[in-house]
């Protein structure tokens, strides 16, 4: 799921932004230094933590928590009933699976947005429309992922607020209100917060809230495109305070914040990507301001896919949405897409080689998962 965030410069004003779709990466200068950088993958090298390099440690902690806060979502309402079949030793072999299929699958992305902002020291866009249509240089290509894209956010959030409605009325059962209702309040609540957030402002309710929406190529800026710290984000470990078992008001508590940044997070991608598409049919030579989203955009993200989910839901969960989801969109978005865009970009850079290398294996393993994943998912069906 991707989401903006605001460039802004060191005294804190907003930077100018440049498109990238004028600085291609064919058009910019390569710079001396460029032959003897290497890819994300595989070389890292983790600097010591001293006072120079404090905040810069304090940024890399930060995403660390941002992204794993994030990815947990509402998967954690349907995964552990999804394993609960299998127990737990063939589970945990299942999650490291697919903890490092995503790893592979972020760093990949976060290699392509750095590449790009390397190549044109321009701003990288966030959506994945403008995001393939300046690493592929394909409006085709752009527009068929920008509608994947729209379709993932949109279960996403379909089934987070159908989710949050029972979720508000036990939280606060005097108030005697109607799931439908809470749905509608939660989406409401949500739909505020996305068109008046702004850089400071998701600041402010990553620290409300204890979460925070970021996700690749965003965590990217917020790490300065620096490769090192990107890696250690991505790969960070496990927090803690997710693992503890406080009692039932303290799982409503985390269950509640899943919710909100994960839909929060869904809603600012969709918007985005309509942002996106509502200034390709503008002739100008300006992007829209990235201080907030505009109404048109996050009401487009919100009404349609909230109410297909209270027509269908019939007052019972859309965990399906999740699963259609999960087996088709997600691996063409997180296994297909970011292998394709990789090598397109090292390929315009020409540092893409027909000879495999070491460099070649995270993408020979993702590839193989992403075809295992749509096999056990098609071939059954086939098979009657």
């Amino acid at each position: 799921m991707s989401s903006s965030l605001i460039s802004q410069n060191n005294n804190g004003s907003r930077s100018q932004r440049t498109s990238l779709s004028v600085a291609t990466l064919e058009g910019s200068e390569i710079s001396p230094n460029r032959a003897d950088r290497v890819s994300l993958i595989p070389n890292i090298n983790v600097p010591a933590v001293t006072r120079g390099n404090l905040d810069d440690v304090t940024k890399v902690l930060s995403a660390s928590c941002l992204v794993i806060r994030n990815t947990v979502g509402s998967s954690m309402f349907v995964l552990p009933e999804a394993v609960g079949g299998v127990g737990l030793p063939w589970g945990s072999v299942i999650f490291s699976g697919l903890y490092i299929y995503n790893l592979i699958s972020r760093l990949l992305l976060a290699d392509v947005a750095i590449s790009l902002h390397e190549s044109s020291e321009c701003e990288v866009p966030s959506s994945f429309k403008d995001f393939v249509d300046t690493a592929l240089r394909s409006d085709a290509v752009g527009t068929f992922t920008a509608g994947a894209s729209l379709l993932s956010n949109s279960c996403f959030l379909a089934y987070g607020a159908i989710a949050a409605g029972p979720l508000l009325v036990d939280t606060f059962p005097g108030l005697g209100l109607d799931p439908v209702v809470g749905t509608c309040a939660f989406a409401a609540m949500i739909s505020l917060f996305a068109a008046t957030q702004t850089n400071t402002g998701l600041e402010k309710i990553a620290n409300a809230v204890v979460m925070v929406v970021f996700s690749i190529p965003s965590i990217t800026k917020l790490l300065d495109f620096d490769r090192t710290k990107t890696f250690i984000a991505l790969g960070g470990g496990l927090d803690s305070s997710t693992a503890s078992s406080a009692g039932a008001a303290a799982f409503a508590a985390f269950s509640a914040s899943a919710l909100f940044v994960s839909c929060l997070t869904a809603v600012m991608s969709l918007a985005k990507d309509y942002e996106s598409i509502f200034s390709s049919t503008v002739e100008n030579d300006y992007d829209f301001p990235l201080l907030q989203f505009s109404i048109p955009a996050v009401a487009a993200s919100v009404i349609p896919p909230v109410a297909v989910a209270l027509a269908f839901s019939r007052g019972g969960d859309i965990t399906a949405a999740l699963h259609f989801n999960g087996a088709i969109i997600v691996p063409f978005l997180y296994g297909l897409l970011p292998i394709v865009l990789h090598r397109g970009v090292r390929q315009v850079q020409g540092q893409d080689s027909a000879i495999p290398s070491i460099s070649s294996v995270p993408q020979v393993l993702l590839g193989a998962g992403t075809l295992c994943a749509l096999g056990q998912e098609i071939l059954p069906n086939l098979m009657g």
